[in-house]
């Protein structure tokens, strides 16, 4: 089913909606939702985003329509080929079709895209790629802002990103995918779910290091100030703004 989302009286059309999520959101017109306005609020026109699991681009035609050049990172074979449909209108969003990892490899694999409404996840050849051998390989412009929502893998893409933590200092949004101690479902060799400090994924206590704010928003749509040291073995999110402290205003 296609769609046309109504923003600013600007109408974009959506192909190929699925049922669920933000398939749906677009469809009911009740897309953008509020956190989709609150992310406006954290880049400029012209800036540059990533759009980091841009699932079918629809918050990439967001920041584009508010004058970004957006880089959209999107690997699902089926949602990668949605994202460039549903894009093609604006010259100013590339879509790439890497996964971001701290590894690289080429893999057929079991993967979660969003799509898996019957709760079972299909087997899809995905492209692993670290972030800043895409940036040199691509020449990509380096971000001001980043978007992140990659279904447990932030825990291990984050790890790969000190340079651009230190010397870029981008502005980062981030939805959080911590599973339950006891869900052990989507979490394939390939294709890993959220990884605990303990168990080799990122620690976000590391990024007060170097200088960044931490902003969460809880589970009714507020965004608060928590700034302490944090127990990943208790349940946060379910996102985060990560803001240098020397762009706070």
């Amino acid at each position: 089913m296609n769609q046309y989302l109504n923003y600013r009286g600007i109408l974009v059309p959506f192909f190929n909606l699925e049922q669920g999520g933000v398939d749906t959101a677009i469809r009911c017109g009740i897309y953008p939702l509020e956190e989709d306005v609150t992310l406006n609020k954290l880049y400029k026109p012209r800036d540059v985003v990533y759009d980091i699991g841009a699932y079918i681009g629809s918050h990439s035609i967001l920041f584009a329509l508010n004058g970004a050049e957006v880089f959209a990172f999107e690997p699902s074979p089926f949602n990668y080929h949605r994202c460039v449909e549903n894009c093609r209108n604006f010259r100013q969003i590339h879509v790439l079709d890497y996964a971001l990892h701290e590894k690289e490899y080429e893999v057929e694999t079991l993967f979660k895209d969003c799509n898996n409404q019957d709760g079972i996840d299909k087997k899809q050849k995905i492209k692993y790629k670290i972030l800043s051998n895409i940036i040199k390989e691509k020449n990509l412009p380096l971000p001001n802002f980043i978007k992140m929502d990659i279904e447990g893998m932030e825990t291990l893409v984050l790890k790969t990103m000190e340079d651009i933590f230190i010397n870029v200092r981008p502005i980062i949004f981030i939805e959080l995918h911590k599973k339950p101690i006891e869900n052990k479902t989507q979490d394939y060799e390939n294709n890993p779910h959220w990884r605990h400090i303990s168990e080799g994924g990122f620690d976000f206590n590391i990024l007060k290091k170097y200088n960044y704010k931490f902003i969460w928003r809880d589970g009714k749509e507020n965004f608060i100030d928590k700034n302490e040291e944090l127990d990943w073995n208790n349940e946060i999110g379910p996102s985060v703004i990560l803001i240098p402290k020397e762009k706070i205003k």
